[in-house]
C-alpha cells in the first residue's frame, strides 16, 4: 500500500504558530501515515537563529537534516529518505492551515494521474514572463491593444499552461519524480523553490496537474489566520544578490530553460499571441 507522507520545514520565528498548521494536518479526512518536519542543524542565513527543540510542537516526527537547502528543505530530504519506496510525498508550507478535504483532493487526483505532480495552487511561467515583459512597456502595450481593437491580450486570466506547482497550497509527488539534479540549487535561486522544483519535475517528464479546486476562494477564507505567521521572515519579501522574489522566479525560469529545456514551448495557440510573439 502506498505510504502517505506529509513533509514540511520551518524557521525559529514561526515555531509559535506551527502548531496550528499541524492541527490542520491532523484533521484531514484522509489521514496521513506520518507528518515529518525537516529541520536543519543550522540555517544558511544566520539571522534566522537556531531552533530550540523544547519549542517544537508535538504531532510530527522531527527529522534533523545536516544541510539547509532553503525552503526546499521541506521536501528534498524526505525524497532521499523514501527513494525506492512506494510513497506519496505531500509537501506544504508552515504558515498555512489546510482544509479537511485537502489531502483527499490531492490523493484522488493522483490516482487519476499517477505520473503527474498534483497541486492545489498552480501558476504559469509564461504569465509571469508576460507580465514582466510588458511592465516597462506600458505605452507600447496600450498602442497594440488599440491597433488590434482589443483582441490582443498578452496578459489574460486564462489560456495558460500551468507549469509551476506552489508549495503554499500543497504538492503531491512520488520520490522517483526527483533526481540528483534537484539538490544542486544555485546560490542565487535558493529562495524560489516552487520554480526550481517544478522545473525538475518537468525535465523528468512529470507535468503539473491542478486538483481543480478554487484555491483563491480557499485563500480568502484562510487569509486572516495565515496573515500573522506569513509576516514572520516572509520569503516573498526576500532579496538575494539584489534580486527580488519575482526577479528570482524569472531568473530561475531562464536558468531551467537554458539548462534543462523546460518552461519553453508552453506558448498559447491563440492567433493573437502567435501574431505578436516577436514583439
Amino acid at each position: 500500500m502506498t505510504k502517505l507522507v506529509v513533509s514540511l520545514t520551518t524557521i525559529p520565528s514561526r515555531l509559535p504558530s506551527l502548531a496550528r498548521t499541524l492541527q490542520s494536518l491532523h484533521r484531514q479526512d484522509t489521514v496521513p501515515d506520518v507528518i515529518e518536519l525537516n529541520l536543519p542543524r543550522s540555517y544558511s542565513k544566520r539571522s534566522l537563529g537556531r531552533i530550540d527543540p523544547d519549542l517544537i510542537p508535538g504531532g510530527c516526527t522531527v527529522r534533523w537534516v545536516p544541510q539547509d537547502m532553503g525552503p526546499a528543505t521541506k521536501v528534498l530530504p524526505t525524497v532521499r529518505r523514501y527513494r525506492g519506496m512506494d510513497a506519496w510525498i505531500v509537501y506544504c508550507d508552515d504558515d498555512q492551515s489546510y482544509d479537511p478535504q485537502w489531502l483527499t483532493r490531492l490523493t484522488r487526483t493522483a490516482r487519476k494521474h499517477p505520473d503527474r505532480v498534483i497541486a492545489d495552487r498552480c501558476r504559469s511561467s509564461l504569465k509571469w514572463e508576460n507580465r514582466a515583459h510588458w511592465k516597462d512597456r506600458a505605452l507600447t502595450y496600450k498602442l497594440w491593444r488599440l491597433a488590434s481593437l482589443g483582441l490582443w491580450k498578452p496578459v489574460r486570466p486564462d489560456g495558460y499552461v500551468w507549469d509551476v506547482a506552489e508549495g503554499m497550497g500543497g504538492v503531491l509527488i512520488r520520490p522517483e519524480f526527483v533526481d540528483d539534479a534537484a539538490f544542486d540549487i544555485p546560490e542565487t535561486l535558493w529562495c524560489v523553490d516552487d520554480v526550481w522544483l517544478s522545473g525538475i519535475y518537468l525535465k523528468n517528464g512529470h507535468a503539473i496537474q491542478p486538483t481543480g479546486v478554487d484555491w483563491r476562494a480557499l485563500e480568502k477564507r484562510s487569509a486572516t489566520s495565515a496573515e500573522a505567521p506569513r509576516a514572520r521572515d516572509p520569503l516573498y519579501d526576500c532579496t538575494v544578490d539584489g534580486l527580488t522574489r519575482m526577479q528570482a522566479n524569472l531568473a530561475c525560469i531562464r536558468h531551467m530553460r537554458d539548462r534543462f529545456g523546460v518552461f519553453s514551448g508552453q506558448r498559447s495557440t491563440r492567433w493573437q499571441d502567435r501574431l505578436f510573439s516577436s514583439i
